[in-house]
């Protein structure tokens, strides 16, 4: 003998009367975790989050007795080690070290005070993003304290800029020099 179909209606009949049986629990349950997350919610401090951006673009110089052209899968190779490089330099310990240097004799931050590691402190609170598709980095700072956060952030750009410009100036130098050489070379042949 068949049994008549109570059609698709069914599984829903059965799985509310499922639900219905078990009402206190599902309540219970719900209620605890509200709770529970309300209470964290409460209990937690805020952590306020700052973003610098900087516009990343690779500044090649061109040597002219060496032009070639470059195809676009050579340049995004370029291109990426280049950002890639970059990023590391921004978590440097030379920008760390500058960077709390900075915030401590500059602007007074007594956070680092104490503290067997302040690079490893301000290693955790501050972080690199990438904005794919964008020359963009956003230098990203974490504090519970909101101008502290926008202070790290700022700080944390500005020396990495600095940084980057006194390694250009740098190589700049030994350019100059090795030419000064090439020129008093030149001179003493002639």
């Amino acid at each position: 003998m068949e049994q008549p179909s109570l059609g698709p209606e069914a599984p829903l009949l059965y799985y509310w009367h499922v639900l219905s049986k078990r009402k206190a629990i599902i309540l219970g349950f719900t209620l605890t975790v509200t709770i529970c997350v309300l209470a964290l919610t409460l209990v937690s401090t805020p952590i306020y989050q700052s973003k610098a951006v900087i516009d990343l673009r690779p500044n090649a110089p061109l040597i002219m007795n060496n032009v070639h052209d470059i195809d676009e899968n050579e340049f995004n190779i370029v291109n990426a080690r280049f950002r890639v490089t970059e990023k590391w330099l921004m978590r440097s310990r030379g920008v760390l070290e500058e960077a709390v240097r900075r915030l401590k004799e500059e602007h007074g931050v007594k956070d680092f005070d104490g503290v067997a590691d302040p690079y490893s402190l301000l290693l955790s609170r501050v972080y690199v993003e990438e904005m794919l598709g964008t020359h963009l980095i956003d230098l990203v700072a974490e504090h519970p304290e909101p101008e502290k956060a926008a202070l790290y952030a700022n700080v944390f750009a500005e020396t990495y800029i600095d940084k980057n410009l006194e390694r250009s100036t740098v190589a700049t130098d030994e350019a100059l020099l090795w030419l000064a050489k090439q020129q008093e070379l030149y001179r003493q042949k002639n």
